[in-house]
């Protein structure tokens, strides 16, 4: 998101937890803890919006709240627009197929409902004053390698790729990052023409099991790879462990997300920020298979 909004003309500071925290080209940085209002406040002296994508580990997300807090008010006191990365989390288990600005929260996880919470928190700031953009992502991919499903569970072991479902004819909502990330940049640069608290929901790559594995046997032949061996992921056996491993408890808690189609629409978003960038999904996830970190598309700049 950094590199997109340099790349585009904008000043960009960053608040990161440590001094040696790996940042894009350009970036102002500021090293703090994001739950401190004073330090959230410094960072965001002068800035026109605050992009909020803190997240701490699965097994700590409530610490989202006091984040958010922070940033409300720092948001408040220096007048800027906050844009925060929305998830799926909050439909729940019984979410219908089709997901879009409107459809209600009905969390049925921890985590689900720390995010319904933190958006509650914005709707507050927003009503009093706070222009408050979400913008809700499926299932992030092409980020920093080893920072996301494919890295931790997916494509964890070489010549293997394990997904989560046996069943690959359900649609899930996937969000490769480089895409997103001019595309949020594009909202923040229309934000003068938006309401005071706006969502969206940004169609990635909505595309079943089968669809994405076919993509990585493409993205592999492109590469010379040899096919990955499939496997699926083992639920029973995590649920064992989960007791003793808090991650394996956070992870095995949003398993619905793969056991329900889902995609995200929205008819609004291409009227506000032009054609929508879409890289094709078997040249995104080339960037999953190379021994390196994630490719990065150069992003467009913002209109």
């Amino acid at each position: 998101m950094a590199e997109a909004a340099v790349n585009a003309g904008w000043r960009v500071c960053g608040l990161v937890r440590r001094a040696d925290a790996v940042v894009a080209d350009g970036v102002e940085v500021i090293v703090g803890d994001a739950r401190d209002f004073a330090v959230v406040a410094g960072a965001a002296d002068g800035v026109e919006v605050i992009f909020h994508a803190v997240n701490p580990g699965y097994a700590r997300w409530a610490e989202q709240l006091p984040v958010t807090d922070a940033i409300v008010a720092a948001a408040r006191a220096v007048g800027a627009t906050i844009v925060f990365p929305g998830n799926v989390y909050g439909y729940g288990a019984a979410m219908p197929a089709t997901l879009t600005a409107t459809t209600p929260a009905a969390p049925t996880t921890s985590k689900g409902a720390v995010r319904v919470e933190v958006e509650h928190r914005l709707r507050r700031a927003a009503d009093d004053g706070v222009q408050v953009i979400v913008v809700r992502l499926g299932s992030f991919f092409g980020a920093t390698r080893g920072a996301d499903w494919f890295s931790q569970a997916i494509l964890k072991d070489a010549g293997v790729v394990v997904w989560p479902t046996a069943d690959l004819s359900l649609l899930h909502a996937w969000s490769f990052v480089p895409d997103v990330a001019t595309i949020i940049v594009r909202i923040a640069t229309a934000r003068a023409a938006l309401g005071r608290f706006e969502v969206f929901c940004v169609p990635g790559h909505n595309v079943s099991g089968g669809e994405f594995l076919a993509a990585i046997d493409t993205a592999g032949d492109a590469l010379g790879q040899p096919r990955r061996r499939r496997k699926t992921l083992p639920w029973t056996a995590m649920g064992l462990l989960s007791p003793f491993v808090p991650m394996l408890r956070s992870l095995r808690e949003l398993r619905y997300l793969w056991q329900t189609s889902h995609a995200l629409v929205d008819d609004r978003l291409a009227g506000i920020v032009g054609p929508l960038p879409h890289t094709p999904l078997h040249t995104a996830v080339i960037a999953l298979l190379l021994p390196t970190a994630a490719m990065s598309s150069p992003p467009q700049r913002a209109a």
